[in-house]
């Protein structure tokens, strides 16, 4: 049996010799197998059945653990921009310009 293998460096071929007729499709078998299991060099994408979509359900965790860590993010800003404001609105009632909470900016 004859195995080509084709890859970003060259193509190479290899003589497989055994000692059977089940033998060889044993091997054909197993290489096939591992072969379907592998990445694609060129585009990184898998033979194997159900990995793209596996590959999909992770990225989309690991976009929504991301997403969900943005917001707890934006929650602890908007908190401390708030509380800057409380601060910016004490100091300007401190020096006498009166109650500016209705229309109160940063």
């Amino acid at each position: 049996m004859f195995l080509i293998s084709a890859s970003l460096k060259g193509p190479e071929m290899y003589e497989i010799h055994t000692s059977s007729k089940e033998k060889r499709n044993s091997w054909m078998t197993h290489i096939r197998r591992a072969v379907e299991s592998c990445p694609d060099e060129e585009g990184g994408m898998f033979h194997e059945p159900g990995a793209e979509k596996r590959l999909a359900e992770a990225t989309a965790a690991k976009l929504k653990d991301f997403q969900e860590r943005l917001d707890m993010k934006d929650d602890l800003i908007m908190q401390s921009l708030t509380e800057k404001q409380q601060f910016y609105l004490e100091i300007s009632e401190m020096n006498g310009f009166g109650d500016h909470s209705q229309g109160s900016r940063i």
